[in-house]
């Protein structure tokens, strides 16, 4: 997998690695194989294994990194303040989907959210 990278010059060059983000997404993120598009998805996220889409989706970057591993977030402001507790009751491989689903989601486990301001 790798990073398009579309300098000024109307390049397009595919940089090696495991990250992808499109437009104001992934900004400041650290984990590894993770997707994130959509203005401000998964900024500063720390998440490996992680798949954000929309509009601030997963924003607040997830919090700790051993619980939200597997997550998947779809919709604008989807997951933006999830945070996990640091053991195995935190939100550990959650699908979740709709605007502003699961917005403040905390110390959750599998749990499936589907539809706008589901849960």
């Amino acid at each position: 997998m790798g990073q398009a990278v579309f300098p000024a010059a109307g390049q397009i060059i595919v940089v090696p690695v495991d990250r992808e983000g499109g437009p104001g997404a992934g900004g400041g993120a650290s984990g590894n194989r993770v997707i994130f598009l959509g203005a401000g998805a998964g900024k500063n996220s720390p998440l490996s294994d992680t798949i954000a889409f929309g509009n601030n989706a997963l924003s607040a970057g997830g919090q700790d990194t051993t619980t939200l591993n597997g997550t998947i977030v779809i919709g604008s402001q989807a997951g933006s303040s999830m945070v996990g507790s640091g053991n195995a009751a935190g939100p550990g491989g959650n699908l979740i989907i709709g605007f502003n689903a699961a917005n403040a989601l905390q110390f959750g486990n599998n749990n499936l959210v589907i539809g706008s301001n589901a849960m």
